[in-house]
């Protein structure tokens, strides 16, 4: 800010004496002012008042004799320097900073099974068919970064016995539900939302495991894992191994000195053998066998301990004499010595007993061992031991059970009646027999047969019982996809669950195991293949399983992999079982149906279409076909030229064509009709419905007369009926019709109001539609003007004739078509 009467100066000196602008004050209201001005130099003064004034007021400096400066300065010589600078170094930045930028995800959830014990996993014993173990430890603890999970998966990895592992939890707490999507996997989750860590740990804290009604365990350790999910990640998988304890004991008897007939009266004496069965993995004591049929000193408490496959026999007997066949039953119960759990069996030996009637039952299947969905089929023989001439039998009779083997159980059920096989055979003379034929169709497990015959000797009754014992294989091989369903084109790892369960009582031996897709599972190097390490010898009642991942990129329909399982079994016998795992693209069905008619449309007031029905089979395996139905003729077997039963090759197919006569119909309305197809098997069966339309050819220009219509050759001939009229306009240079008969008839064509001038003719053809010849006799048409033509065909066998409706041109090219005038195209058929 300046005050009046102040005198700023600028000035300076920058190597040399430069001449500067002064800014002095002065009072403009004094008309005129000297000032002194400390400038020393000539030049121009800036005179300022404070006030904007325009121009802004100047003076002339002169000065005075006393400002008169006293010195002058004189530059010395110019300074010349004598070195050139030159930076000695660079300065280079040691690093470069480049920002980043942390993303911490939310800790995934943990599960820990054995509470303060180090580590998550948990160990403990199971004594198999015993009580069911926990799968942890009461410390049990699981956390999440949120308080929060959406479900658990527990899972027996090396699941043996499919239906006899169980998997359970105690009572869950509203807003969880339990599911078992798969063998040997039990899945907790939120129902409806997710729940709280402590909800879900109730749970687990309450999960068992157990093997129930498993004849023959499986003894390798069990490891079940648990996984669970907070809905961002799951945790990593906390395993419970399970030592498996599994005693079994097993008792015989047989009858000493072998199972020939015992004389009448004579006492019975046994061999009594008690096992620790080769697979139980568990010392046994306080064996106690009881045996109370008939008097008897079998009863005995063994003072032994057996160890597993050990046993223990002795001889004992009857008290009394025999007097008629039975059956001794024997029980056994025992030990373990680890957990002092109970087991138990029991056994009967057929007693058979010297008599004047005997029967025999023969074995006239394949062998003692069948496969299963076989026949079993017998021949029984009824004999009259007698000598004597007074020793024939009446009212001779047998009767027929059958025990079937519980696999799970290990022991045969109570009998049941085979009345198939029960027979009256009335009367047998001394020394005479008489046999018989008996079938157990379609066997589905092992089984004793026993035939008891009776017959009355005078006035005694008498009896005989035999037995024979058939054994059924039963393998069972169950395949899975996960996923099963996957995106066209997308790489998907797929992962190929597989089970195979021995439901016999021989062992089973695995031999091959062998996937359409990736060959044999038990010899190659499939990465990730626990098929290779797995266990291939079956005992009765055991599962194997394992499984394999592959990375898939498929178009639809379906990726259908084929499992075929071979196993050896008896005398190197063999069978083998095959199972597909279907992964599907889109939409997917085993059987298609498309449904097509000949003609394409019928004409009012009706007439006669042939169906066409061609069934896909888009499996890799052979179908067959049971049942074709029409939604109006119902079974078609032997209708037209389909015929069922029909077996459909592997990505094959089944044509067939039936005819379907039609009346009452009127322009507009639609005949719909729909077949359904029934195969062998759930996995094949489609039931696919295709409508039949019918529309029709009407009297109407308006509807059909189009210019460009199709039916411009003899391949796109349109279908007519005979004895029907069809209108249509001769707008261009060909209209082909197809007419096709299914008996002789005599045919006529009749063309009216044909209105076409000079070029216009009516014409038949016949033979193959892509090379039609004209019919002898069939005139070529008269050309010209003949609004009225008729050809006569005379009689014709049935099949198929092409009627053409010619417009031509003349030497000039011009056309005569006429887009206004229809005309009546009809075929007469007659008899013969």
């Amino acid at each position: 800010m300046k005050s009046k009467g102040t005198l700023f100066s600028s000035s300076a000196l920058i190597l040399a004496l430069l001449w500067a602008i002064s800014v002095m004050a002065y009072d403009p209201s004094s008309g005129s002012e000297t000032v002194n001005s400390p400038q020393q130099t000539p030049g121009t003064v800036i005179l300022d008042d404070d006030e904007t004034d325009t121009p802004t007021p100047t003076a002339t400096n002169t000065p005075t004799a006393t400002n008169t400066p006293t010195a002058t300065y004189t530059p010395t010589a110019t300074d010349t320097p004598t070195a050139t600078y030159t930076p000695t170094a660079t300065y280079t930045p040691t690093a470069t900073y480049t920002p980043t930028a942390t993303n911490t995800p939310p800790p995934l959830p943990v599960i820990d099974l054995n509470g303060g014990a180090s580590g998550v996993d948990y160990q403990t014993v199971h004594a198999a068919g015993g009580a069911p173990v926990l799968i942890g430890n009461a410390g049990m603890t699981l956390t999440s970064w949120n308080g929060q999970l959406v479900s658990a998966r527990i899972k027996i990895t090396n699941l043996k016995h499919d239906g006899g592992e169980i998997l359970t939890a105690g009572n869950l707490p509203d807003g969880i539900k339990k599911s078992y999507p798969e063998a040997g996997v039990m899945l907790l989750e939120g129902d409806g939302g997710p729940v709280t860590v402590a909800q879900m740990l109730s749970v687990l804290k309450s999960v068992t495991y157990q093997i129930v009604g498993v004849s023959n365990p499986d003894t390798t350790k069990r490891e079940i894992t648990v996984v669970v999910d907070d809905g961002l990640g799951k945790s990593a998988a906390a395993v419970s191994r399970i030592t498996i304890v599994a005693p079994r004991v097993s008792i015989v008897a047989t009858i000493l000195p072998s199972d020939a007939p015992i004389p009448v009266g004579q006492k019975v004496a046994f061999k009594v053998t008690v096992t620790n069965n080769a697979g139980s993995n568990v010392d046994l004591d306080n064996i106690v066998i009881t045996s109370s049929t008939r008097p008897n000193n079998c009863s005995r408490n063994l003072a032994v301990t057996l160890a597993p496959g050990a046993s223990h026999s002795y001889t004992c007997n009857t008290t009394t004499g025999i007097q008629e066949s039975y059956r001794q039953q024997f029980s056994v119960t025992a030990k373990d010595k680890i957990f002092g759990a109970t087991v138990s069996a029991n056994s009967e030996t057929l007693v058979r007993v010297s008599s004047y009637i005997g029967v025999e039952i023969a074995n006239e299947s394949a062998g003692t061992i069948l496969l299963k969905d076989q026949d079993a089929n017998f021949r029984i023989t009824v004999r009259n031991l007698s000598e004597q001439e007074q020793g024939r039998l009446t009212q001779v009779k047998t009767q027929v059970t059958i025990r079937y083997y519980d696999v799970g159980a290990g022991q045969y059920s109570e009998r049941h009646p085979l009345e198939v096989c029960d027979s009256n055979l009335g009367t047998l003379e001394a020394g005479t027999s008489i046999d018989y034929h008996c079938t157990v169709p379609d066997v589905q497990t092992s089984f004793k047969i026993d035939v008891e015959a009776t017959g009355i000797l005078q006035t005694y009754e008498l009896k005989d019982t035999v037995e024979e014992e058939i054994s059924v294989i039963d393998l069972s091989l169950e395949t899975t996809a996960d996923p099963s369903t996957i995106n066209t084109g997308e790489l998907t790892p797929v992962t190929f669950n597989i089970s195979i369960h021995n439901r016999s009582r021989e062992t089973l031996t695995l031999t091959s195991l062998i996937s359409s897709q990736h060959g044999d599972l038990l010899t190659g190097s499939l990465a990730g293949n626990s098929c290779l390490s797995a266990n291939k010898t079956l005992q009765e009642n055991a599962t194997l399983t394992c499984s394999y991942k592959v990375d898939l990129i498929i178009d639809p329909p379906a990726f259908v992999n084929a499992l075929t399982a071979t196993a050896r079994y008896g005398d190197n016998q063999s069978l083998s079982v095959t199972r597909e795992a279907i992964v599907t693209v889109d939409d997917f069905s085993p059987l298609d149906v498309i449904l097509t008619a000949d003609p394409t449309s019928l004409v009012a007031p009706g007439g006669v279409a042939r169906l066409t029905v061609q069934v896909l089979n888009n499996t890799s395996f052979n179908l067959t076909i049971n049942k074709l139905d029409d939604s109006v003729l119902g079974n078609l077997n032997n209708i037209g030229d389909c015929t069922t039963p029909q077996n459909v090759l592997a990505n094959n197919s089944y044509t067939c064509t039936y005819p379907i006569a039609v009346s009452g119909i009127e322009f507009g309305d639609q005949v719909s009709r729909t077949v359904t197809v029934t195969a062998a098997t759930a996995r094949a069966r489609g039931d696919i419905t295709i409508p039949v339309m019918a529309g029709v050819y009407a009297p109407m220009v308006s509807l059909l007369s189009v210019a460009g219509e199709p039916n411009n050759t003899a391949c796109a001939a349109a279908p007519i009926m005979t004895n029907l009229a069809f209108y249509g306009l001769p707008d261009d240079t060909w209209d082909f019709y197809r007419v096709t008969t299914t008996a002789p008839a005599r045919l006529k064509v009749y063309l009216n109001n044909f209105m076409v001038q000079n070029y216009g003719q009516l014409l038949v053809y016949q033979g193959d539609c892509s090379d039609p010849k004209l019919i002898n006799g069939a005139q070529e048409g008269q050309r010209g003007l003949v609004p009225d033509r008729t050809i006569d065909l005379g009689r014709r066998e049935a099949g198929t004739i092409y009627v053409a409706v010619f417009v031509g041109t003349d030497d000039d090219g011009r056309e005569y078509f006429n887009k206004r005038d229809s005309y009546r195209l009809y075929v007469e058929a007659t008899s013969p």
